[in-house]
């Protein structure tokens, strides 16, 4: 198995370490997507899916952007953001609560807007076609990556900034409707 980067969720995990890994890795690979490199375990371990399109909303930061446009602040912002979402998210497994196996995933349902209503934890994942819930703009939807991970972005809060790209990516903004499966 390939190393992992820092684990988000160490105690010796700092916002000035993930930053450094993050700006190597926009060096060594200047076009990379910077929601791709937030999900490469081997830059900074601990993210998955849902929270890379929520740390890139809360940076303001288009998930699709290469990171050679990504600004130290920004990079800054997203691995704060990250690691104050997963810890909000986990429980701590050495309390009495957890059972004293060590950090164990959070088993209820994600959260970050601080909303504790099921239905507004979330700023934009798996919110495709409905209102931004900072600016009323419509979430978009793409998939991303050579693993086609769905990616959610608000085009309004999050906009393009190219280097020599003049063209936003474009999304789905109907929803996306699943049949039943069964009789």
């Amino acid at each position: 198995m390939p190393k992992l980067g820092p684990d988000i969720l160490s105690n010796e995990f700092t916002v000035e370490g993930g930053v450094a890994r993050l700006a190597a890795y926009g060096r060594e690979n200047p076009d990379a997507e910077i929601a791709v490199v937030l999900l490469n375990q081997r830059v900074l371990a601990g993210l998955g899916n849902v929270y890379k399109s929520e740390v890139a909303f809360a940076a303001g930061v288009n998930p699709f952007r290469a990171m050679r446009t990504i600004t130290t602040r920004e990079m800054e912002v997203m691995v704060d953001v990250s690691q104050r979402y997963m810890k909000a998210n986990v429980a701590d497994g050495s309390s009495s609560l957890g059972g004293g196996e060590g950090i164990v995933t959070y088993s209820g349902n994600r959260r970050t807007t601080h909303s504790s209503n099921r239905e507004e934890r979330l700023w934009v994942y798996g919110r495709q076609g409905q209102e931004c819930r900072r600016c009323g703009a419509t979430v978009m939807m793409r998939k991303q990556g050579l693993q086609a991970r769905s990616t959610y972005w608000c085009p309004e809060c999050q906009p393009w900034v190219g280097m020599g790209e003049t063209v936003a990516p474009l999304g789905r903004v109907s929803l996306v409707r699943r049949g039943k499966i069964g009789c």
